[in-house]
């Protein structure tokens, strides 16, 4: 199961003020079309990706390898006009003000499927993918004390590459209320099997060959009175009663990871079985880097002026990543564009180079991180 949180803060999401005099970022958005004021189609409310360009993080002068042109000046003059100027603030300034506000508004969204969960966030590695991901990563990788974000080869078509690799799946659901006092192992499984089926079925509709058929089955479990299940695995193959009395402590262990308590005593039922029908694709082998540079030097095209909250403008390189080949150390404060994407390295992190081309970017510069995380 993933557990998907969208979060309406895109390249495209228009900054403003509200009534109040404070900054706003977002939920409306100018979408691909007319787009950022950048773009000249007609917009003149500045958007993210309008302040990651005053800002210097975008390449001013086109995006895509080339293929879109922009205008970097428009960008600005609308900054200063709409944000700037009524808040008092430098052009800079009102930028940085954009960029924190829609950092904040991921924040909060990672913060809702782990620290709201009962996950530490600092335990996991972020990874940053779409065009617009990888230019806010590390700095929110920062906020949320990740120590680690991976950026892979080619994050503005990872989507795609998902789509065609990911195993397909189709979920079954019966609604069962069973006292956990009354359950019997026979009860769940007449409830799981014929989902089970239902779910070979499909399989076999969809030209599945049976040695790429699995089934993840789970129990949606909750206290008597309470509105909200929790998910309970159900272990493969006929339940017995020791996998009964596991899954009784296993619903304990999530109601403590979820809501910091759990009570032994509380009646607790069963609400929801479901089965998950899964036909694996077959995985495409990834490729791998032959090439290893001792230093970045020679993927460096260009050097330019960005702006840090940290440090304020600062002259920094511009790596292309195609030239890349492994590579152990990559001081920041640096910037790395792509056809698809671009990634911000900001100051006192690095980033190294893996055999298959992932950028995997120390978020503290201290050491941590990598195999570590």
């Amino acid at each position: 199961m993933i557990d998907v949180h969208a979060v309406g803060a895109g390249g495209g999401s228009i900054a403003h003020i509200d009534n109040a005099g404070a900054l706003k970022v977002g939920p409306e958005s100018a979408g691909a079309n007319p787009g950022p004021v950048a773009y000249n189609l007609g917009n003149e409310q500045p958007v993210v990706t309008d302040a990651n360009l005053v800002l210097g993080r975008i390449n001013p002068h086109y995006v895509l390898g080339g293929r879109l042109k922009i205008d970097a000046q428009l960008s600005r003059a609308a900054m200063k006009k709409q944000i700037a100027d009524p808040m008092g603030l430098s052009v800079e300034a009102a930028a940085q003000g954009v960029i924190s506000v829609v950092n904040s508004n991921m924040a909060r969204a990672i913060r809702v499927i782990t620290v709201e969960k009962g996950h530490n966030p600092s335990d996991f590695t972020l990874v940053a993918y779409g065009g617009a991901g990888p230019l806010h990563a590390v700095h929110l990788a920062q906020e949320m004390g990740i120590h680690t974000v991976l950026i892979p080869p080619a994050p503005g078509a990872l989507c795609a590459l998902g789509l065609l690799t990911a195993d397909i799946k189709k979920s079954y659901v019966k609604t069962a209320l069973i006292p956990y006092d009354q359950a019997t192992p026979e009860q769940i499984n007449q409830a799981v099997l014929p989902l089970m089926e239902e779910g070979s079925r499909w399989l076999a509709s969809e030209n599945v060959p049976e040695q790429r058929r699995q089934f993840h089955n789970v129990a949606e479990m909750r206290y008597v009175g309470q509105n909200y299940e929790l998910q309970v695995e159900i272990p493969a193959g006929l339940v017995d009663q020791a996998d009964l009395d596991r899954m009784k402590e296993d619903f304990f262990r999530a109601h403590e990871m979820n809501y910091g308590y759990y009570n032994p005593n509380a009646p607790v039922q069963f609400v929801n079985f479901r089965s998950e029908a899964i036909g694996q694709v077959q995985k495409p082998r990834l490729a791998e880097l032959t090439g290893h540079m001792e230093t970045p030097s020679g993927a460096v095209i260009d050097h330019r002026d960005v702006y840090f909250e940290e440090s304020g403008l600062v002259r920094c390189p511009v790596y292309d990543r195609s030239k890349f080949g492994r590579c152990p150390r990559v001081d920041g404060p640096c910037i790395v564009e792509q056809m698809d994407s671009t990634t911000v390295i900001p100051p006192n992190t690095w980033f190294e180079v893996d055999i298959h081309g992932n950028l995997i970017v120390n978020a503290f510069g201290d050491g941590k991180g990598g195999d570590e995380a």
